[in-house]
């Protein structure tokens, strides 16, 4: 998805799954919801920002150039976390 500076774009997530949106360039955003209320969005390159089930937004890019987003609309609804597993410690390799 590309935005232009200046433009709007409508994105919807569907009533049971979430939207997850990756910034391929830097993004200054104003998101305005279905009730009106505005937030701020700014994500750098790999940066993602989530549109929760259900949710309607209205992206403003407030940048100064074109900002370009990656979209995944997922098709199964967020599994639920399961309480008898826990969190094991794991390490990464380093460079």
């Amino acid at each position: 998805m590309i935005v232009a500076a200046g433009i709007s774009a409508d994105v919807s997530a569907t009533a049971t799954e979430p939207t997850l949106l990756i910034a391929l360039t830097p993004a200054r955003l104003k998101a305005k919801n279905a009730k009106g209320k505005t937030t701020k969005l700014t994500l750098e390159t790999g940066k993602a920002g989530w549109l929760p089930i259900g949710e309607k937004r209205q992206f403003e890019n407030v940048g100064d150039s074109a900002t370009e987003l990656l979209r995944f609309d997922f098709k199964t609804k967020p599994m639920k976390p399961n309480p008898n597993e826990k969190e094991k410690p794991h390490s990464h390799p380093h460079d």
